[in-house]
């Protein structure tokens, strides 16, 4: 079994002050004996790097990388009753802020929304375009979908790609663009005169005042990697996309993950966590910080079950692959492999880790 671990973001960046006491010890127990297999350059803009790890994890087709129609998939997760029908895009609500002369992004997790302010901005929303057969749908406060009443000639960048930068470059473009940014901008003056942003205005709080559409597309089955056996992790994209490839899905959190992991003799297992990355590009230190110690905890029981646990004492042969999403590979294999990789790092000269902090050290010292 290759249990795969695609953390973007894990390294931090380079010259970012870290905290150096920051406690990881599962982390560090996986990291104690890999090695930096590789580090390849990535040519694709740091903003799109963890997508395209993404995509390559999945197994999926350039055709579904060059449209990247992510919205379908979120939905099917973040609202279980969703009939799969239409063509939906990703609306997320944003505070849009002037810096000089351009518009700077700030995705929602910056902005705490609460349910009824959600529920009183999407239904001006509906009012305002029901003429036109849009649909706005917030299933939960944060993450919000527009139904259009058809396919759109738009090519847009995800959220992931813009938040915490400025606008000038990456406006949605292509043959509808120039309707759907004049929807937007209506969008933008009727969420600027809502009650819901006045009440926030009062208490000092940033405005909810744009909407970033992006991952525009209808559901579809889709064909993945035919290795992939399990997928772990939480983000609302990751789990859509594995069971739209009819690929069980499973959380760090869940009490019967060992016995998932045990019933999975080979084949690759995929933990994705996306929030570190995030973090990063928020330029959101404290959250970075949080969201490590939080992955670090989630994976111990993990970490404990491959390396010293049942999986370890009944001979299963694990090789762990550990991703950054910027092209850094770190191998930590077991058994048999164990004594090939010793090998292979006095003969080949692979890079042996010494945790976490050694292993970021490695990473930055070849950017």
């Amino acid at each position: 079994m290759t249990i795969e671990l695609l953390i973007p973001g894990l390294f931090g960046l380079p010259g970012l002050p870290l905290v150096a006491d920051l406690p990881t010890p599962a982390l560090d127990h996986l990291l104690a004996n890999a090695r930096l297999a590789s580090q390849s350059v990535v040519a694709a803009q740091a903003s799109t790097a963890d997508l395209n790890a993404l995509n390559t994890a999945f197994g999926l087709d350039a055709a579904f990388a060059e449209v990247w129609p992510t919205a379908p998939y979120c939905l099917s997760v973040d609202d279980p009753n969703w009939d799969g029908e239409g063509f939906w895009l990703h609306a997320d609500p944003v505070h849009l802020r002037p810096d000089r002369d351009q518009l700077r992004l700030f995705d929602s997790r910056t902005l705490g929304i609460a349910p009824g302010e959600a529920r009183v901005l999407i239904a001006e929303l509906n009012a305002h375009f029901s003429a036109d057969g849009i649909l706005l749908h917030a299933p939960v406060p944060g993450r919000w979908y527009l139904r259009a009443p058809g396919p759109v000639a738009l090519r847009t960048r995800p959220l992931r790609a813009v938040m915490g930068g400025t606008l000038a470059d990456v406006m949605p473009s292509g043959g509808d663009a120039g309707r759907w940014n004049a929807l937007m901008n209506e969008a933008q003056m009727l969420m600027y005169q809502s009650p819901v942003n006045q009440a926030r205005a009062e208490a000092r709080r940033a405005a909810i005042n744009g909407l970033w559409l992006s991952g525009a597309g209808e559901f579809a089955s889709l064909e993945l990697a035919p290795d992939l056996e399990l997928v772990i992790g939480n983000d609302p994209l990751v789990l859509g996309l594995a069971r739209a490839g009819g690929v069980p899905t499973a959380s760090l959190t869940d009490s019967g993950l060992p016995e998932l992991m045990a019933n999975t003799p080979s084949g690759r297992v995929l933990l994705v966590d996306m929030e570190l990355g995030d973090a990063l590009r928020r330029g959101d230190l404290p959250g970075w910080e949080a969201a490590l110690q939080q992955l670090d905890r989630g994976l111990a029981p993990l970490v404990a079950w491959v390396l010293d646990g049942p999986g370890h004492r009944r001979g299963q042969r694990f090789s762990v692959h550990l991703h950054d999403g910027s092209g850094a590979t770190w191998i930590r294999p077991s058994g048999w492999t164990g004594h090939l990789s010793h090998w292979l790092g006095r003969h080949l000269g692979w890079r042996r880790s010494g945790g976490l902090a050694a292993a970021r050290a490695a990473v930055h010292r070849r950017h």
